[in-house]
């Protein structure tokens, strides 16, 4: 189906694009609350709908605790509107896979895909499905094929290839995740924004020392370097990770200065995320000194809350696997079991090690 586009209205487009001006700006509630307005007249307007969007989106960066289900309400409504168009069938998957209908995500991920064979958007939307479900050696076959013709150049190379490693990962093929990873997400081997670079790849460095592989310390200087130069200012996402960078290197100074850094803008309110960074942080630094205790004290009643920072669930078990680690090194397996058995509606590999034994 073709997509219906048309021009928007004065009070969207003021100016040179007054809501385009207000994301950049800083002041996205205001934008997002011109973009709600906008659809209810022109619904089928996606270059205004777009930045609404997605884990990154206006109320996927919003910090609230119930961006999810909120995203899922806002577009439920334009499905009529839509159709069988294959750019909303991703957007509206990837909020139904969030709020834990991955069945019905997986559908219109496929449905998209066999339109647009080629777009990142829904072979992304997929693996996340697929993810979801716990089926890490089908995400494997799917990636295979798709990334071999997959474009170097889209905006989600670095993030597909992060995933794949993470499969891979699930799946014990340790050597191949790291080549994955090397070849395709580390600053200088994707030319993706600087906001997946960092996160994904600090993310995946410290999933895989919490699948039991060993620090390439090297490895983790370079995406040092990375963050110093390219986010001088504490950012949404960012935030959350940068930790790992300091702790995983043993910088104790940076650590701390990180932590106050993040408490003071938190409490004055100048973070979408409250303090959520500056307890990530703190909870990494605990883990770090091997005091376990300490870890599992701060990110049990933090769970709940990290949906706050934005991102994926797949992208959020970073923090539900190191609290799982943190109660394998502590030797509570039972607190363990229990943890995982609360996440009821969810089937992800937990490749932690000791976990099993546990």
């Amino acid at each position: 189906m073709d997509r219906a586009w048309v021009r928007p209205p004065a009070r969207l487009v003021a100016g040179s694009g007054l809501t385009p001006r207000l994301l950049v700006a800083g002041q996205v509630p205001r934008a997002l609350d011109l973009i709600r307005q906008h659809v209810i007249d022109f619904p089928r307007d996606a270059f205004a709908l777009a930045p609404a969007c997605g884990v990154f989106g206006a109320i996927g960066f919003s910090g609230r605790i119930g961006r999810e289900a909120e995203l899922l309400a806002f577009l439920e409504p334009l499905v009529s509107h839509y159709g069988d168009d294959w750019w909303f069938a991703t957007v509206h998957a990837f909020a139904l896979i969030e709020t834990g209908r991955w069945d019905r995500g997986r559908q219109l991920a496929e449905r998209a895909l066999e339109q647009r064979p080629s777009t990142p958007h829904g072979a992304h939307t997929l693996v996340h499905a697929l993810f979801e479900a716990g089926a890490d050696d089908e995400a494997v076959d799917f990636l295979d094929g798709w990334l071999a013709g997959s474009d170097r150049a889209s905006v989600l190379h670095c993030h597909i290839w992060w995933h794949y490693a993470l499969v891979l990962m699930a799946v014990s093929r340790h050597d191949d995740a790291w080549q994955a990873f090397r070849n395709n997400c580390l600053p200088g081997a994707t030319t993706s924004p600087p906001i997946t670079v960092f996160s994904d790849s600090t993310s995946f460095m410290w999933r895989s020392a919490l699948a039991g592989r060993p620090r390439d310390l090297d490895v983790w200087q370079q995406v040092r370097e990375f963050y110093e130069a390219r986010f001088p200012q504490p950012m949404v996402f960012v935030d959350a990770h940068v930790g790992l960078l300091y702790a995983a290197l043993g910088e104790t100074e940076q650590l701390q200065a990180c932590v106050a850094q993040l408490q003071e803008l938190g409490d004055a309110a100048q973070l979408p995320a409250g303090t959520t960074g500056a307890n990530l942080t703190r909870a990494y630094a605990a883990f770090e000194n091997d005091d376990w205790a300490t870890a599992i004290d701060v990110l049990e009643p933090l769970i709940p809350q990290v949906v706050r920072i934005g991102g994926s669930r797949a992208q959020r078990d970073l923090m539900t696997n190191t609290l799982l680690a943190a109660y394998v090194k502590a030797d509570r397996p039972d607190d363990a079991r229990a943890f995982l058995e609360r996440v009821t509606d969810r089937q992800p590999s937990r490749p932690v090690a000791g976990l099993v034994a546990a």
